[in-house]
């Protein structure tokens, strides 16, 4: 038998490389985090503070439309347009107004919405 110890090598686990989110939304046992632009669910037990193991995020389910990208079209020029239409040249007579300009452009931005809504399905 040879007398000389024998030696071990350990090797500590790999720490899983791990990545920065925002906490966007917390559902239950589900939050929805951001990365880049992009919202994936993932299980809340994996969020640890503001960091989730890369391999939870590739395996995140993406989640969420890209609002950001909607065609919008909705412009000051288009509301400028709608309120002269409307007799509203001045600050005096948006004032007068107000609830009638404000609901005459939560209108144009419905009608965009639905334009865009409609191009995406």
């Amino acid at each position: 038998m040879d007398d000389e110890a024998t030696e071990l090598t350990v090797q500590a686990p790999k720490r899983k490389r791990r990545v920065t989110v925002r906490l966007a939304e917390r559902r239950h046992q589900i939050v929805i985090v951001e990365k880049d632009g992009e919202f994936r669910c993932i299980p809340v037990d994996e969020l640890d503070g503001d960091k989730v193991p890369s391999d939870v995020w590739d395996a995140g389910q993406p989640f969420g439309e890209k609002w950001e990208e909607m065609d919008f079209d909705v412009t000051a020029q288009t509301i400028a347009d709608l309120w002269r239409k409307m007799g509203i040249w001045t600050i005096e007579e948006l004032q007068a107004q107000r609830n009638q300009a404000y609901q005459a452009v939560c209108g144009l931005a419905r009608e965009a919405l639905i334009r865009d809504l409609k191009r995406r399905l």
